[in-house]
C-alpha cells in the first residue's frame, strides 16, 4: 500500500478535493476518489452491490440498476 498511501498524503497536502480516473471496467465510465464529500453537491444512484466477505470477496451481487436516458 505505501504507493497508494504517497499519493493519498500528496493529494491531502494539496488541499485537493480528490481525484478523478478512467474506470478500468468500463473504458467509457469515469471514477472519483474524494477526500471529503463537501465537493458532492448531488449525487444520482446507479447500482446497488452487495459485496460477501469471508475474509475477502467472496461474491459481489447487482441487487438493482437504475437507467438514465439522456
Amino acid at each position: 500500500y505505501r504507493t497508494s498511501r504517497v499519493l493519498g498524503w500528496s493529494v491531502r497536502e494539496a488541499q485537493a478535493g480528490g481525484l478523478r480516473y478512467h474506470s478500468v471496467r468500463e473504458p467509457e465510465a469515469t471514477c472519483w476518489a474524494l477526500m471529503t464529500p463537501r465537493q458532492v453537491s448531488d449525487v444520482v444512484q446507479t447500482t446497488h452491490l452487495e459485496m460477501i466477505w469471508n475474509g475477502s470477496v467472496a461474491q459481489v451481487n447487482q441487487l438493482s440498476a437504475y437507467q438514465i436516458d439522456a
